[in-house]
């Protein structure tokens, strides 16, 4: 946002030192990123300011699918990371009734 705060910015930019691999500061107008989110370069957006729902970077991400997330950040970093960690979780039960399937083949204890 070229209207963010210059401590604001400081801390991003010092914070993108810090992790390089990760977090790569790009400066570019709204037009120009709302050309790479039609390009589908961008699918995930956030934003520390609203966008208004007119705006050609809005009609882009609607038109290309892309997340736009433009609430405050919340200091509650287990409720922020919501959005964007992907859970699952794998199961390796054995079915109910014996079936082993595939497994059948692995050792067992012995059967008391």
């Amino acid at each position: 946002d070229p209207e963010i705060e210059d401590s604001s910015r400081v801390n991003l930019e010092s914070t993108a030192d810090l992790i390089p691999a990760q977090i790569q500061p790009v400066e570019e107008s709204e037009l120009e990123l709302a050309q790479r989110i039609i390009k589908q370069d961008v699918t995930r957006l956030r934003l520390l300011n609203r966008v208004h729902p007119d705006a050609p970077l809005a009609i882009a991400a609607a038109e290309a699918f892309a997340t736009i997330i433009d609430e405050p950040v919340l200091v509650e970093g287990r409720i922020e990371c919501l959005r964007y960690l992907d859970e699952q979780s794998i199961s390796y039960d054995y079915h109910r009734y014996g079936n082993l399937g595939r497994r059948f083949h692995e050792s067992r204890r012995a059967i008391l």
